[in-house]
Order: structure tokens, then sequence, then C-alpha cells
């Protein structure tokens, strides 16, 4: 029992017994094993940062590699889908079809709610020009919203954009994944531009292609940019709307069907919120005669007007209400303006 007690006592101390009695100090080897701990955390010092460093130079350049094919991809699938746009282009040229477009202001509950009616047949050439007549007077009963060229212009070629290929080199497209649209299997592809100039229309948004025949059947987004100007010492707000159009398949050609818009308005003066339906319906596999028929003013004209678009305070307080009135009633087809907000579009 004394015995090992001692031994215990040497082995606390750190000291043990060879068995012939000589004792050996154990701090020798903990000596030893610092020795050797020091000098292997010197040796990863020296090749651990050499290897992380080819390990992310190996993976960067594989991102880099794969972030290269995404982009080829998605150009060729841009490409691709063009393509099949011109070829839709070109099929309109060879339909009639009759545009309804119907604008409504909704204020605040208890007040009176405006709107804008208009129908026009439209054709197109074989260049591409476009040829419309109107289906009796536009009607109109807004108070607060003003219509405006650039209303319009988007009316005409924002809202049923065809994405050819002479349009891409004013745009910057962007694969965003797939998505299932109406049962079919789509791409989808984020549209914005790459610059613009004054006086320039285009499309900022979110367009859907179908992975069969690669056509365009859905696309979302806004019409930019908004303009602001000042008119008499007044400040001009020109506002466009979040909206999305719907296409349909017609003889292997897919057309728009109806665009749809429901947004609010931040004007300084007060939002306002105000819906857009527009329906196209195609009304003969060939175009009607060109005598019933007169060619469209230049795209910075409004529709019906004979002189320049001018850009007005769409905004009009109770003062300035009369000669709204009178605006109203001397340039009836002006266009409007909706902020982008998320779309309510069905």
């Amino acid at each position: 029992m004394l015995s090992g007690g001692v031994g215990g006592a040497k082995r606390q101390t750190g000291q043990a017994d060879d068995g012939d009695g000589d004792q050996i100090r154990l701090g020798h080897f903990r000596d030893a094993g610092s020795a050797g701990r020091a000098r292997w955390a010197h040796l990863l010092h020296a090749i651990v940062p050499a290897i992380v460093h080819a390990i992310v130079h190996v993976n960067l350049s594989a991102v880099s590699s794969a972030g290269a094919a995404r982009a080829g991809a998605a150009a060729e699938l841009t490409r691709r889908v063009a393509e099949r746009e011109s070829a839709n282009a070109e099929a309109r040229g060879h339909y009639a079809y009759r545009q309804e477009v119907l604008i409504e202001e909704l204020p605040g509950r208890g007040q009176p709610a405006g709107r804008y009616q208009e129908t026009r047949d439209v054709i197109f050439s074989p260049l591409g020009e476009r040829t419309e007549r109107s289906v009796g007077p536009p009607q109109s009963t807004l108070r607060q919203l003003q219509l405006t060229a650039e209303d319009f212009d988007d009316i005409r070629n924002i809202q049923p954009i065809l994405l050819t290929p002479e349009l891409l080199p004013r745009y910057e497209v962007r694969y965003r994944g797939d998505e299932t649209v109406n049962g079919r299997d789509c791409w989808v592809l984020q549209v914005r531009p790459k610059q613009i100039l004054q006086g320039m229309r285009l499309f900022d948004g979110t367009l859907w292609a179908e992975k069969k025949g690669l056509n365009i059947v859905r696309l979302e987004g806004q019409a930019v940019p908004p303009v602001y100007a000042r008119v008499g010492g007044q400040l001009s707000e020109n506002l466009f709307p979040h909206f999305a159009t719907t296409r349909t398949e017609l003889d292997g050609h897919w057309f728009p069907t109806l665009t749809l818009a429901d947004d609010t308005l931040p004007f300084r003066a007060g939002a306002l919120r105000v819906r857009m339906t527009i329906r196209y319906k195609t009304t003969s596999a060939s175009a009607p005669s060109r005598r019933s028929l007169t060619k469209s003013r230049s795209s910075n004209r409004p529709c019906g007007h004979a002189g320049p678009g001018i850009h007005t305070n769409k905004w009009m307080r109770t003062g300035l209400r009369a000669s709204s009135n009178r605006a109203n009633a001397r340039d009836s087809a002006r266009g409007y303006r909706l902020p982008r907000r998320p779309s309510r579009c069905g």
C-alpha cells in the first residue's frame, strides 16, 4: 500500500521507473514533442497558403468558365428567340386586327371615375409600315388624367412589342431561369435598355419564351423612360404603368391578344390609380383594302392628333380642370403614364 502510494506520487510529479530503479524524466519527451510541433507549425504555415491559393484559383477558373458558358448560352437563346420574333413580325403583315383601348382613372372613394375609349383597325405592310383607321371617334370623360403622345406610342410599339433582331442592339438580355406559363415550359429572360437617349421609347421588363418553339408567350414590364419637363411654369410628369401582355397562338404564330395594367401613378400633386386594358382581335388573314385605311401619323404624334405631341401635366387640379377639359376635347387621343409597381394583372 505504501509502495503504491510512492509510485503514484512519482507519476504525479512527472517521474517513472524503468524497472531497474532508474528514474526517467518525462519532461525530455515533452520538450521533444514541443519542438516537433513547432516544426510542423512552420511547415504548415508555409504550405497551407500555397494549397489554398491553388484551390481558389482552380475554383475561380471553373466559375469563370461556367459564367462564360452561361453567357454564351444566353446569347444564343436570345438570338434564336429574336429570330422567331422576326418570323412572327413577318406573319403579322398578312393579318388585320382590331385594337380596343380602355383607360380608366380610379380616384379615391366617392369621386367619379373617368375613362378613355377608342377602337382602331390596324394592318401592316410587307415592309412593316403600320396603317390604321379609327372605328368611330374616341370617347373621353377623363378628369384628372391627360393622355400624351408617348402613351399612344407605347400602345402602338411597347405593349405589343416584338423583340426582333433589329431591336436587340438596344437591349441587354439576361437569362433568369425557367418557369411554367399556362402549362407551357418557358425560358425566362430579363430585358433592360442598354442606353436611353432623348425621345426614345423602350421596354424594361421580363419575357417568357416557350422552350418548344421559342415563341414569346408573355411579357411584363414598363415603358421607359418617364418624362419630366416644365411647360408654362408647371411641372409635367409623364409616368408609365407596369403592364403585362399575353400572346396567343394563331396559325403557328404568336400574336398579342391582351394587355392589362393596374397601377398607381405617384404624381406630386397626389397619387392616382389608373387601369388600362388593350384587346387585340385578329379580323382577317388578308389585309383589307388600303383605301379604307389612313396611314398612321409619325410615332411622335398621338393617334388622331394632327399637331405635334405636347408634354402636359396629367394630374389636373380643380383650378386647371376647365383648361384640361378643353385640351381633352381638342386633343382627344393622347397617352398616359403609370409607375412601376408589382403587377396586379391576372
